[in-house]
Order: structure tokens, then C-alpha cells, then sequence
């Protein structure tokens, strides 16, 4: 069930590490979307690891593309139901982000 929480949008040096204490605070699984070019560098699986770390598990979306679909977020919506994501990790630039807050 959607609690109401306002986004929050974290970027800088550093900020990557933090990613696994500030998600636990929201639950225990997410789903992360992610930009196709950060997953295929490994920055992804650097993310689901320091996420995993804090015990959250992940489910990772990557069929981002510029100016996203409304369907397409639909799909990962519905990924993001059947896995009980309590969550939305979005990584990667404005098409991720956008991605991400749909």
C-alpha cells in the first residue's frame, strides 16, 4: 500500500553508498530501475549489493529508454505488485528518474 512518502532525489559524491541505509527505512523490497547503460557498466549490480547488504531484496528493471512508455511503466508496475515492492530504487539519468516516479 502506497504510505505517502515524498520522493526523494539523492545524487553526489558518496551518495551511492548510502543507498542501502536510506532504503531500509521504507521496507524490505524494492524494485530498481535502472538506466540500461549503468546496468551494462555494473553499476547496478554494485546498487542490488549494497541494497542486499542491508537486507533488502531486489527485483531490477532495465527496459528504460529516452521518453519512456506509459505501458512500458505499466509492466514494471505490475513487476513491482507481484513482487510486493515496497519501494521504487530509480538510478540513472532524467529517463530513469521519470521512469522511476511512474
Amino acid at each position: 500500500m502506497f504510505k505517502g512518502h515524498i520522493p526523494q532525489v539523492v545524487f553526489g559524491e558518496g551518495a551511492l553508498s548510502e543507498v542501502g541505509t536510506m532504503a531500509k527505512k521504507y521496507g524490505d523490497k524494492a524494485i530498481l530501475t535502472i538506466d540500461p547503460f549503468l546496468d551494462k557498466n555494473g553499476i547496478s549490480e554494485k546498487v542490488e549489493t549494497l541494497l542486499q547488504d542491508a537486507g533488502i531484496s531486489v527485483v531490477k528493471w532495465t527496459d528504460i529508454s529516452p521518453n519512456p512508455s506509459c505501458f512500458l511503466a505499466d509492466d514494471a508496475g505490475k513487476l513491482a505488485k507481484d513482487f510486493a515492492a515496497d519501494m521504487v530504487i530509480a538510478a540513472g539519468g532524467g529517463s530513469a528518474i521519470d521512469f522511476g516516479k511512474a
